[in-house]
């Protein structure tokens, strides 16, 4: 049995790395964890569920802001935080319609 052995650089260099989401699946965590993972029986939608909760809403949008500023979402940069807000906000419609997941 061949045995590896990792530098010190290596090992930095491993443990620096984040895992960088992307925003489909950054809004459906974040939406999954703001309705503390709780999935409606009745036949609702999940889509349905954050849109008719601001709480939710501004809890994702939120999450979302501060990974993108943080680097934890794949996004280019933005010239302000206003932008950025705006920006969230649609990201969270656009997924709700597109991502299978929430229907």
């Amino acid at each position: 049995m061949e045995q590896t052995t990792l530098t010190t650089e290596e090992v930095t260099e491993t443990t620096e790395q984040t895992t960088v989401l992307s925003q489909k699946d950054a809004v459906f965590t974040f939406a999954l964890a703001a309705l503390n993972g709780t999935v409606s029986t009745d036949g609702q939608v999940l889509a349905d569920l954050v849109r008719s909760n601001k709480e939710v809403r501004k809890t994702v949008r939120q999450q979302l802001f501060d990974g993108i500023r943080e680097g934890t979402i794949k996004y280019a940069p933005v010239k302000s935080d206003g932008d950025l807000k705006k920006y969230c906000s649609s990201l969270i419609n656009n997924w709700l319609k597109k991502d299978p997941r929430f229907n």
